[in-house]
């Protein structure tokens, strides 16, 4: 026995030698497997365990060795090393190394080296068939273990609690000292160190590509919480504790993940984890946490209504250290590209699977604050994660009404440490969030409704305008969002707009920026209301413009003109409008047209009639102001044939004696009296209006007067440029002088004779009027008896 103990540490020493290896694997490792670990008999425990000291020992060098040529692609001694490897492997290394831990399982040194030896086998592509194969036996029919799940878990239960006092079995070589000396580093290891090595052999089997985890493993769920739990100071025990229940989730089927699930509350076992500072042990416990609530919502969606899904969303969201997990998002030295996108995943599953009001009730302020981070990411999967997690709040907030969510939303963002470091974005990152989502084809509906509430904020307004919100909503209204299918989304835009334009300083953003494309698009929609957003927010522009220029608190003071003029000298003022007004008349004309097709497709509903006539009053009155303070105004009106459209709304309004009449007339009136538009007035049927206005029959008495006062004045502007002239004689204009002749308005008589004798001072028209019998017979009289 002394020369056998003696050849068995000479063997353990030359196995840690590479170039000795082949030699041993080849002779050696058979002999000390089948004569003295299996031996029961003549082999002394002390010579079990140095030759299974020297077993490891070759599995050592095998493993490097094979791993380092592996790197270095050397074809041949790769190979060597494969077959070093599948020799000891088929020499049935791992069940003797099984056999010997199960025979002296209170024995620290002989499990260490034998946990040691498997652990450094089981994790070659080999060894798959080995690990997973029935019970096998030796030439002496004995039957070994085989390594599987349920066999650690026996050897992990077996070897808790009583290792500190155990003692070698057969302690013949005591007086041995050299033996002793050898032996003293693996006597001294603590049972952490067996279950360590047992959890590391479960994580590399577990971690294979052929494995598949079957009803008889999952006995292997009560080592792994014992790991959890009785190993809580020993780091490495734990995370491959953690890597076998990751790969038991990914690996099981439907059946299994139920028997997982409902065994105990995992996702508290879990989160329990959360405040290790190691990177990777936080990837995984994501890894796990997604991997159950993925799972558990596919369960959902496939089979009947899942109950436990809203349990452990529940149980998530309640855990304290749920908000540890948020807060990952904003420590930079605690996360990775992969934290993040798996936290994304996390919370996008909590959002959309977790009644949003629910959510409310809990810590929202940082899941929220994480969501508005994941939105505005660069990366592709963490922003599209993001966006859909932050919409569920945007819809709860569009459907329920809630005015208060979006402000909340702009306000924790503001509240952030982001934003109180000085990061001058940082107290945007809310609206630059809903910005994200606007711009995304499938969360801009909703996330209209909320910006719509926002914007009648004015201090919101501004800092819309200020992170270009306004080229967004243009954008979509003019390229996303449909005016026939999304007319309330449209609406909600045309509101946003309305409240932008309420100050001048936006109101030069709008128009630079497409705005009257985008009222052109809202004025075509079929719908009314948009029609009135349309015309609601050209009031705005047109009233911010020309307020400067016409209004008059009626101080004539010389120190209060000065100052008012001080004041207004950088005020918003229709000049600045020269560049868009060509679409903001065309836009009022097609209101006006559009409502008149409206009025002649619902002639007999009265409350549209009402609309109608609202909508006409609007556009008239601001083609009025612009007329007043802008001879662009005029010319463009008149290209458009605009006369002609007035001058049809003025007749509708005096026949159903509509008070709307008095402004159409004022816009005629404008356009008569400007020299440069005064020939398309009277082309575009201008002599009707002023025929109607001198042969109004149905009128009182006091309009007679000012229809005639009208009528007089208007002519007389036109006569007064000679270009006019042959213009009024084809359209008989100037017969309506003779009729003003003879009006009860002395003013209008007095000034019809002057415009009469003014226009036959004209030579060039007297041969178009030779044969008008009654302008002869007038002028006859006026030189008997006078004008």
């Amino acid at each position: 026995d002394s020369i056998r103990n003696l050849l068995l540490i000479i063997t353990s020493y030359i196995a840690k030698i590479a170039q000795y290896q082949s030699a041993l694997i080849s002779t050696v490792a058979h002999y000390l497997i089948d004569k003295i670990v299996l031996d029961e008999q003549s082999a002394s425990s002390q010579q079990k365990f140095l030759a299974m000291l020297s077993l490891y020992h070759l599995s050592i060098t095998a493993t490097a060795t094979a791993t380092a040529q592996a790197d270095a692609a050397d074809v041949d001694d790769d190979r060597n090393s494969e077959n070093n490897i599948q020799t000891l492997l088929d020499a049935k290394i791992i069940e003797a190394a099984l056999y010997l831990i199960i025979t002296h399982a209170r024995s620290v040194k002989h499990c260490y080296v034998a946990l040691a030896c498997i652990a450094n086998l089981c994790i070659f592509q080999r060894s798959a068939k080995t690990l997973l194969q029935q019970p096998s036996t030796t030439k002496n029919e004995k039957i070994l273990p085989r390594l599987t799940l349920e066999t650690l878990h026996e050897i992990a239960m077996s070897t808790t609690g009583g290792n500190s006092g155990a003692v070698d079995h057969d302690n013949d070589d005591g007086d041995n000292v050299q033996i002793e000396t050898m032996t003293t580093q693996y006597s001294l290891q603590s049972a952490e160190s067996i279950q360590c090595l047992i959890a590391l052999i479960a994580a590399r089997m577990t971690s294979r590509a052929d494995f598949e985890l079957t009803s008889i493993d999952l006995c292997y769920l009560n080592t792994i919480l014992y790991h959890f739990s009785a190993c809580a100071d020993h780091f490495y025990t734990q995370t491959y504790a953690l890597i076998s229940f990751l790969n038991f989730l990914h690996k099981c089927n439907t059946t299994n993940f139920n028997k997982i699930i409902s065994a105990r509350a995992w996702l508290t076992t879990l989160l329990c984890f959360t405040p290790s500072t190691n990177l990777s042990v936080t990837n995984m416990i994501l890894k796990c946490v997604l991997r159950i609530l993925q799972q558990s919502v596919h369960n959902a969606q496939t089979q009947k209504p899942h109950p436990n899904l809203l349990r452990m969303l529940d149980e998530l969201c309640c855990n304290p250290h749920f908000v540890t997990l948020i807060e990952l998002t904003f420590n930079a030295t605690q996360q990775n590209q992969y934290t993040l996108v798996a936290l994304s995943q996390l919370l996008l599953i909590v959002c959309q699977h977790m009644p949003t009001h629910t959510l409310l009730m809990y810590d929202y302020k940082s899941l929220l604050l994480a969501l508005i981070e994941f939105t505005l990411h660069s990366h592709a999967t963490i922003k599209h994660n993001g966006c859909a997690a932050l919409h569920c709040f945007v819809a709860y907030a569009c459907h329920q009404n809630d005015s208060n969510l979006p402000f909340k939303i702009l306000s924790i963002a503001s509240t952030s440490d982001r934003a109180q470091n000085g990061d001058d974005r940082g107290n945007e990152r809310g609206l630059l969030a809903l910005f994200e989502l606007l711009s995304s084809k499938a969360h801009y509906a909703e996330t209209v409704h909320v910006l719509a509430t926002l914007s009648a904020n004015t201090s919101v307004v501004a800092r819309f305008v200020q992170h270009n919100g306004l080229s967004i909503v243009i954008h979509e209204i003019l390229h996303n969002i449909s005016m026939t299918h999304e007319i309330d989304t449209a609406i909600k835009a045309a509101e946003i707009l309305r409240n932008v334009c309420k100050t001048a300083a936006n109101v030069k953003m709008f128009l630079a920026g497409n705005g009257c494309q985008c009222l052109m698009r809202l004025i075509d929609a079929k719908s009314a209301t948009l029609r009135f957003s349309a015309a609601a927010i050209l009031a705005d522009i047109v009233y911010q413009t020309t307020t400067a220029t016409s209004g008059n608190d009626g101080d004539s003071g010389s120190g209060n003109a000065s100052a008012k003029q001080s004041h207004d000298l950088f005020v918003f003022t229709v000049e600045h409008l020269t560049p868009f007004m060509a679409d903001i008349v065309y836009c009022l004309l097609q209101l006006l047209r559009a409502e008149n097709d409206v009025v002649q497709l619902h002639a007999d509903d009265g409350h549209q009639e009402q609309n109608s006539r609202k909508m006409t009053r609007v556009c008239l009155t601001l083609l009025h102001r612009l007329c007043c303070d802008s001879e662009l105004c005029k010319t463009l009106m008149v290209r458009a044939e605009g006369v002609k459209l007035v001058g049809v709304k003025w007749l509708e309004c005096v026949k159903h004696r509509h008070a709307e009449h008095e402004i159409a007339l004022a816009i005629l009136k404008c356009v008569a009296l400007c020299r440069d538009t005064q020939m398309a007035f009277v082309e575009q049927n201008g002599g009707v209006v002023l025929k109607h206005l001198v042969n109004d029959t149905t009128a009182d008495k006091n309009l007679k007067h000012q229809n005639h006062s009208q009528a007089a004045v208007m002519i007389a502007a036109l006569c007064g440029n000679i270009d006019t002239h042959a213009l009024i004689v084809a359209h008989k204009i100037y017969k309506l002088l003779l009729v003003l002749r003879h009006s009860p308005n002395t003013e209008a008589r007095k000034t019809s004779m002057d415009t009469l004798l003014t226009l036959l001072e004209n030579q060039e028209i007297y041969g178009l009027l030779h044969h008008d019998v009654e302008l002869t017979q007038t002028l006859a009289a006026i030189s008997k008896f006078g004008a």
